[in-house]
């Protein structure tokens, strides 16, 4: 995981593209489709709760070797119990459902980026 200073403020960076000392995890799949954002791209995945406990760990498991960007800022969001990802589904479908039963909220900044955010009270 990458941090990035914006102003005063903590960007994490999920982003494990051509990551060599990672190995692919055989729970996703590739299934390639016609589209400009990497984030549509069709993937089936198996990320049970058992195996991952925590937002960062599934996060950075659905964003690798992907090129889709995932940031957030609140390093609460870290540390918050993700909901299991299992089926073929896009990146971004993934994410929305890493995010399920949790507050933080999600947005498409660009195509091929997005960003997670906490609701301020």
């Amino acid at each position: 995981m990458k941090y990035l200073k914006k102003g005063f403020e903590v960007i994490f960076v999920v982003m494990l593209v051509g990551c060599s000392s990672v190995k692919k995890n055989p729970s996703t799949t590739f299934v390639p489709v016609q589209s400009h954002d990497r984030c549509n791209q069709i993937y089936s995945y198996d990320l049970g709760s058992r195996d991952f406990q925590r937002m960062d760990a599934i996060l950075e498991q659905i964003a690798h070797e992907t090129g889709c960007f995932i940031e957030y800022s609140d390093p609460k969001i870290s540390s918050m119990k993700p909901h299991p990802v299992i089926g073929r589904m896009s990146i971004r479908q993934a994410v929305l459902t890493a995010i399920q039963g949790t507050p933080i909220q999600f947005k498409d900044v660009a195509p091929g980026e997005l960003s997670l955010h906490l609701p301020h009270h």
